[in-house]
C-alpha cells in the first residue's frame, strides 16, 4: 500500500475531508490532493514533500517515520534552484527595511547629544562676554570692583560648568533607565498551553520595542510558515540546518506561527528567545503571538 493510499484512508477513518485536512494543517488542497494521488511532481520541492508528509501523517494519527521509512527521495522533485532564489529576494528585501530601521533607531541619541553641545557652548560664550566686561571696568581704573567681579565671574563660571555637568549627567542617567527599564518590560506570556499531536498554544509578548525582528536558528533543516491575524499566511521558508534566517513584523498585531521539527528551530523575537510551551513529544507546533503595549 502507497504513502498516499495510507494516508487517504487514515483521513477517511478519522471523518476528515480534504477541506478539513487543509484548514487544519494550512497547507494548500491541491498538495494534499497530489500527495494521496502521489503526483509528486505537484509538489514545490523535496523538502516540501517530505514535511507536507510528515505533518498530513501527525493530523491523522499516523506515525510519520514509519510511514516514510524506506521511503526514496528520488521519487520527489527536486526544485532547490527556485527556493534558493526566493530566500534570497526574501532576505534582500528585509536587509533593506533593516537599514532603515537601524538609523531611526539611533535618532534619539543624536538629538541629545546635539542638545548638550549646544548647552556647552552657550555656557562658554556667556563666560567669555563676563571677562570681556570685566576687563573693560579694569582699563578705566576701577581696580577695587575689578577683583570683586572676578572672584563672581570665576562663581558663576564654575556654578555654569557644574550645572551644564549636571544636567549631561542626569539626562544621560534618565536615558540609560528608560532602556533598562523598556527592555526588562519586553517579554513572553504564556496564556495557553495546546495539547495533541499538534499542539495550538497562545501567548503574549508585552511591551515590545519596534521595530520588531523575529529571528529563526536551525541545528538541522526545518521549516516555518507565518499567518497574520486573519490567518492568511505571509511568510513561508525553509531554514536550512546551521544558517539563520531574519524577518521584520513591526506593521503586525498578531501573528500564527506553524512550526516544523521544533526540536531543531529555535525562535528570537527582539533577541528574546520564544520557549515552546510544553513538550507533547510532538515535533510539530502551532503558536498565536499577540503583541500588546501596555
Amino acid at each position: 500500500m502507497g504513502i498516499g493510499e495510507r494516508l487517504r484512508e487514515a483521513r477517511e477513518a478519522q471523518g476528515y475531508t480534504i477541506d478539513d485536512i487543509q484548514v487544519k494543517t494550512k497547507i494548500q488542497k491541491r498538495y494534499l490532493e497530489a500527495i494521496e494521488a502521489e503526483k509528486y511532481e505537484a509538489l514545490p520541492g523535496k523538502f516540501y514533500a517530505r514535511a507536507f508528509m510528515k505533518e498530513y501523517a501527525l493530523t491523522v494519527g499516523l506515525d510519520p517515520n514509519e510511514l516514510l521509512a524506506g521511503f526514496s527521495e528520488s521519487d520527489l522533485p527536486d526544485r532547490k534552484e527556485e527556493t534558493v532564489n526566493y530566500t534570497e529576494r526574501t532576505r534582500m528585501s528585509r536587509a533593506s527595511k533593516s537599514k532603515s530601521s537601524s538609523f531611526l533607531s539611533y535618532l534619539p541619541t543624536v538629538i541629545v547629544v546635539l542638545l548638550v553641545i549646544g548647552i556647552i557652548i552657550v555656557g562658554i560664550m556667556l563666560v567669555k562676554k563676563a571677562n570681556d566686561a570685566g576687563d573693560g571696568l579694569s582699563n578705566d581704573g576701577n581696580t577695587g570692583n575689578e577683583v570683586v567681579r572676578d572672584v563672581n565671574n570665576n562663581n558663576d563660571e564654575g556654578s555654569g560648568n557644574e550645572n551644564n555637568e549636571n544636567n549631561t549627567n542626569e539626562n544621560e542617567n534618565d536615558e540609560n533607565e528608560n532602556n533598562e527599564e523598556e527592555e526588562k518590560e519586553q517579554g513572553f506570556e504564556v496564556l495557553e498551553v495546546g495539547e495533541g499531536s499538534v499542539p495550538l498554544s497562545e501567548m503574549n509578548f508585552n511591551n515590545p520595542k519596534e521595530p520588531i525582528t523575529m529571528t529563526f536558528e536551525a541545528t538541522d533543516d526545518s521549516y516555518i510558515d507565518i499567518s497574520d491575524e486573519n490567518e492568511e499566511r505571509f511568510y513561508i521558508e525553509t531554514v536550512a540546518g546551521g544558517t539563520t534566517e531574519e524577518l521584520e513584523i513591526t506593521d503586525q498585531k498578531r501573528i500564527l506561527l506553524n512550526i516544523g521539527y521544533t526540536e531543531t528551530m529555535t525562535i528570537y523575537i527582539n533577541d528574546i528567545e520564544l520557549e515552546y510551551p510544553e513538550d507533547t513529544g510532538s515535533t510539530h507546533h502551532k503558536i498565536w503571538v499577540n503583541f500588546v503595549t501596555e
